[in-house]
C-alpha cells in the first residue's frame, strides 16, 4: 500500500495537475511539451495549494487528495478523446537531432541507474538533512517554516507531499526520490524533444546541458539537494525557449509562451539564485519572441 500511495504522490507532484491544466487550456502539444510544461505546472499547482492551506491554518491532506482525484478523472476522460503524439509534424530526423538524442538518452540512463541505487536510502547530505527535510516536516504539520533565511520553499513542499501521501514522515526515501526525479524527468523531455526533431539546435542544446548536469556534483539526483530541482527547471526553461522558436503558429506560440513565463516564475520558488532567473528570463524571452508575434496581454 505504501508503494501505491508513493506512486500516486509522484503523479500528483509532477504530472496530474499540469496535464489537466494543459488539457483545460486546449493547448495542442505533443509528448515532449507535455513533460516540459506538465512537470512545472504541476509543481506550481501543488505549491499554491499547500501554501494557501497552511496560511488558512488547515491541513493540505484533504484538498490535495481531492485535487489528485479530480485530475485523475479529468485526464482519464480527456485521454479517451485524444492523446499527445511523440513525433512532431516535421517528418524525418536531422542528423544533429539523432546524435543529440543518443547523448541525452545516455545521460538519462546514467542518472536513472544512480537514482535506482539511491532509492531506499535515508536523507543524510548536509543541506537536505539540516534544512530541506526539516522545513518539509513543518509544512507537513501545517506550519510555515521558521529559520529559513528567506529561502524559497518549493523543495521542502515536495518533501511534505511525499510524507503526506504515504502517511509516514519517518519513511524518507519516497520524498527524497521525488526531489531527485526533477532533472531526470526534464531530461526525458529533452530527449523526446530531440527525437521528435523539433530542430537540431534544440537537440544539440539538450545534449550540452545534459553534459553539464553530468559533470556537476551538486546536480546529481541522489542527494535530495534543491540544486538538482533548480537545475532541472532551468533546463526546462531553456529547452522550452528554443523549442518555441520553431512554434506551430502564432496562437499556439502565444498560449504556451505565457506558460513558459510561469515556468520562469517557478524557478524562483526553488532557491534565491533561481529568483534571478525569474526576473531576467521573462525580459530576455520577451525581446526574443516579440520578433515572432506581437504580444497582447
Amino acid at each position: 500500500m505504501i508503494y501505491f500511495c508513493g506512486i500516486l504522490g509522484f503523479l500528483q507532484a509532477f504530472f496530474l495537475p499540469g496535464v489537466a491544466a494543459i488539457r483545460l487550456a486546449k493547448i495542442g502539444i505533443n509528448l515532449p511539451l507535455a513533460i516540459l510544461l506538465g512537470v512545472p505546472f504541476s509543481l506550481l499547482a501543488n505549491y499554491f495549494l499547500i501554501f494557501l492551506c497552511t496560511l488558512l491554518g488547515a491541513s493540505f491532506r484533504g484538498p490535495i487528495f481531492l485535487l489528485c482525484a479530480a485530475c485523475l478523472v479529468h485526464v482519464f476522460i480527456q485521454n479517451k478523446k485524444s492523446s499527445p503524439s511523440l513525433i512532431g509534424e516535421d517528418g524525418g530526423m536531422e542528423l544533429g537531432a539523432f546524435v543529440s538524442a543518443i547523448i541525452s538518452a545516455a545521460y538519462v540512463l546514467y542518472f536513472m541507474t544512480r537514482w535506482v541505487k539511491s532509492f531506499g536510502t535515508i536523507i543524510y547530505w548536509w543541506d537536505a538533512y539540516n534544512a530541506w527535510n526539516p522545513w518539509g516536516l513543518q509544512w507537513l504539520n501545517g506550519k510555515v517554516p521558521s529559520g529559513t533565511s528567506q529561502y524559497p520553499q518549493l523543495i521542502p513542499m515536495i518533501y511534505a507531499m511525499g510524507y503526506q501521501f504515504i502517511g509516514n514522515s519517518k519513511v524518507q526515501f519516497f520524498s527524497k526520490a521525488m526531489v531527485n526525479s526533477i532533472p531526470i524527468l526534464i531530461s526525458v523531455g529533452g530527449f523526446l524533444a530531440a527525437w521528435s526533431n523539433k530542430g537540431g539546435r534544440v537537440a544539440v542544446f539538450s545534449a550540452i546541458i545534459a553534459f553539464l548536469f553530468m559533470t556537476n556534483r551538486f546536480l546529481i539526483p541522489w542527494s535530495g539537494y534543491a540544486d538538482a530541482g533548480l537545475g532541472g527547471l532551468v533546463f526546462a526553461l531553456l529547452l522550452l525557449t528554443f523549442y518555441f522558436c520553431r512554434g506551430e503558429g502564432p496562437l499556439a506560440q502565444r498560449r504556451v509562451s505565457r506558460g513558459l513565463i510561469w515556468v520562469a516564475i517557478l524557478v524562483g520558488f526553488v532557491k534565491p539564485t533561481g529568483a534571478v532567473v525569474s526576473v531576467i528570463w521573462p525580459i530576455l524571452f520577451w525581446n526574443l519572441s516579440k520578433r515572432t508575434f506581437n504580444w497582447k496581454v
